[in-house]
């Protein structure tokens, strides 16, 4: 398990070759490695217990705000896939629309895990 983790960050890896969005893992300071996705699962520990604050109120707002939005985007994305008569261009709208399902199961573990998802 990694210190923090950069998601979808732009990685330039010294090497010469193009830059690439993907995953990238810090521990103790240095960067470990490039993070497979696949293999770093999302887990989160409790930052709210089940009393209401004022500030986990905001964060609930702000987390059902971004889900929506999610969801949304999601939404028109699988409304393209079906629209485009290249299948390239399906294919990578169809890669995008997961990562956006990804996003929303991200917030929702996370608003499940502070007790914020009745």
């Amino acid at each position: 398990m990694f210190d923090i983790l950069f998601r979808n960050a732009k990685v330039i890896d010294g090497t010469g070759n193009p830059w690439f969005y993907g995953d990238v893992g810090v521990e103790g300071g240095t960067v470990a490695a490039p993070a497979d996705s696949a293999t770093v699962p999302t887990t989160f520990t409790a930052t709210y217990n089940n009393t209401e604050t004022p500030q986990k109120q905001n964060d609930c707002y702000l987390c059902t705000d971004v889900l929506a939005m999610e969801k949304h985007a999601s939404h028109l994305y699988d409304t393209c896939v079906f629209e485009f008569n290249d299948a390239n261009a399906r294919s990578v709208l169809n890669d995008i629309q997961k990562q956006e399902q990804h996003h929303g199961k991200v917030i929702y573990d996370y608003m499940n895990t502070n007790a914020m998802y009745a």
